[in-house]
């Protein structure tokens, strides 16, 4: 998912890339420039109801915008994701 969508229960995303999963659409899924505690939410709840996890992330990452070292690389690794940096 390219952006999240604040409008969107996070329930219905993950449902819906879950059956992109299951119907052999895509292999894997993975967030870009969601935020820390969005991300978990949606891999507790694909943990719990048996859905596709999440599989990696791309975040903003670079010498100047480091901000990600605080929240998102440490969730990241606990949470078991790949990370690919992008920047401007």
């Amino acid at each position: 998912m390219h952006l999240w969508d604040r409008f969107t229960p996070i329930e219905e995303t993950m449902q819906a890339l879950n059956d992109l999963v299951t119907s052999g659409k895509v292999r894997y899924i993975g967030f870009s420039d969601t935020p820390a505690w969005k991300v978990a939410q949606a891999q507790v709840m694909a943990a719990f109801r048996g859905w596709a996890p999440l599989i990696a992330l791309q975040i903003e990452y670079s010498l100047i915008e480091r901000t990600v070292e605080g929240e998102m690389m440490p969730m990241a690794q606990e949470l078991g994701l790949g990370v690919t940096p992008w920047s401007p």
